[in-house]
């Protein structure tokens, strides 16, 4: 997802410090393999509301009922395998008493959401339309669910909508609740299932073009950076009106707003956020969906992932020079004294997953070498396809392919909430003498830096490279004179807030 605003999700993680997660303040306890979801809907536009049936193919693994999440749902009827069912409705659940080891739940129902499901009207917009936004937990405001992203199921579901209206859904994939999407409309649909668009009618070529002739490059690009190509067989962009963000990554169904791709480009600028935008939810198809983050904590392994690699794509086409800038923009954005991964000895939630969570491969990419981080995120990405993901994991992918050991590394970049504060001199005696001190005290822990410093003078150009692991280091770099000028963190591996 990409957000115009700072998200926080629900992690109900505001503990004081040092003391541990609740039981069930990170994920709930899963009494069912959720195995598979089908949903039969009917969009009731003039009423503003739907009806349909969720019937939910689930495994015991420990005793209990069904819980399933619900907001608002009027249940008309609960059976399991076929028979009715005893069940009953607890604040924002719905609780199925499932005898023997599981099977097949369907749950018949109707609901006016007032989240998750939006309705759009001829009159406040420009026509009628139905679409969903399901992150972070409100698809449960439509369908009875699981909205957790600790279980994956394979997904079917048709919709019914008034005559005239093209429907879709993202059936026939395996995902976690929150990806789930249906939209309803009068659209047009441009290019074939690989590359699809669908839009207002009378939606200027030129937008579609603008939103459509990257996209093979960028699945080509991502196939080769992370090993796995394009998984999803058909990939399509959704333009509704008024939509929450900039776009929603559902699996395989993209939904975006509609200023992405409705009249003509306005220059530069406009086309550039266009393209991040289309890169960013086409890198989300890998991470985010492929891969998906376990809990809301660990979210910075969908957005961090894919701000990185909107970022990486736009270097294909801008050059080094656009890296280096984008680099500096997410350290500059990063800078505020906010943990990206909770834990109890911060006790906050997650923050700035985007920024400060691409700045973090952003480190590990000029750490570890190119060729090195490059094998890592393969190997991570083949390896938890189609699975859930932790911090551990991309760790344990990184020292693999490394030989270097990384607790150090992740503990501090994405558990703590501070940013080191250095300050950068130099001075000439014969020898160029670099001085880097880190500022220590009772607010900022020591961290362990790679510092690196290049000096030029005219034609000459050299560089050093120390470990900062307290206070204070000094590089010694060999010249001939005195520097024409001297670079700190000339290839922009390090997120610091930099005195020079």
């Amino acid at each position: 997802m990409l957000s115009l605003l700072p998200l926080v999700l629900p992690l109900a993680l505001s503990a004081a410090p040092l003391a541990p997660d609740a039981r069930g303040a990170v994920a709930p306890d899963r009494t069912f393999d959720m195995e598979r979801l089908h949903l039969d809907v009917v969009l009731h536009p003039e009423t503003r509301s739907v009806s349909g049936t969720a019937t939910w193919a689930v495994r015991r693994l420990s005793p209990g009922p069904l819980v399933l999440n619900q907001v608002g749902l009027v249940f008309e009827e609960v059976t399991v395998a076929g028979e009715l069912a005893i069940w009953r409705v607890e604040g924002d659940t719905v609780v199925v008493e499932v005898p023997g080891n599981g099977g097949d739940v369907a749950l018949r129902y109707r609901a006016t959401p007032r989240d998750g499901l939006h309705f759009r009207e001829v009159g406040p917009d420009g026509y009628a339309e139905v679409w969903s936004q399901g992150e972070g937990e409100d698809n449960r405001y439509w369908f009875p669910g699981w909205d957790a992203p600790n279980d994956r199921f394979l997904y079917t579901g048709s919709v019914s909508a008034p005559p005239g209206w093209k429907t879709i859904t993202n059936s026939g994939h395996d995902m976690v609740g929150y990806l789930v999407m249906l939209a309803a409309g009068p659209y047009e649909v441009h290019g074939d299932p690989m590359n699809e668009v669908w839009a207002a009618p009378g939606t200027s070529p030129e937008g579609v073009s603008r939103v459509r002739e990257r996209v093979p490059g960028m699945m080509a690009h991502f196939g080769a950076r992370t090993g796995v190509p394009y998984p999803w067989g058909s990939y399509r962009q959704v333009f509704v009106q008024r939509f929450l963000y900039s776009g929603m990554e559902n699996t395989s169904a993209t939904i975006e707003d509609r200023w992405l791709v409705s009249g003509p480009s306005t220059g530069g600028t406009r086309r550039l956020g266009t393209e991040s935008v289309v890169a960013h939810e086409l890198a989300h198809q890998w991470y985010g969906d492929l891969l998906t983050s376990r809990t809301w904590r660990e979210l910075w392994l969908n957005e961090g992932f894919a701000t990185f690699f909107a970022d990486d794509w736009q270097e294909t086409l801008e050059g080094p020079e656009f890296a280096a800038a984008a680099a500096l923009g997410r350290f500059r954005s990063s800078l505020a004294q906010e943990p990206l991964v909770g834990r109890f000895h911060n006790g906050v939630e997650n923050r700035n997953v985007y920024q400060k969570g691409a700045s973090v491969l952003q480190m590990l990419r000029v750490m570890l070498s190119e060729e090195t981080f490059w094998s890592g995120i393969r190997t991570y990405t083949t390896r938890h396809q189609r699975g859930l993901v932790e911090t551990d994991d991309l760790r344990r992918a990184m020292e693999e392919v490394s030989g270097q050991e990384l607790g150090w590394f992740f503990q501090q970049w994405t558990e703590l909430a501070t940013v080191p504060k250095l300050t950068v001199s130099h001075r000439w005696d014969g020898q160029l003498r670099v001085s880097v001190t880190q500022a220590v005290d009772a607010d900022h822990p020591a961290y362990t830096l790679p510092i690196e410093v290049e000096a030029v003078r005219g034609e000459e150009r050299v560089s050093q490279t120390a470990w900062l692991t307290g206070g204070r280091v000094e590089l010694v770099l060999p010249l001939a004179g005195a520097p024409d000028f001297v670079a700190f963190d000339p290839r922009a591996g390090l997120l610091a807030a930099v005195k020079q």
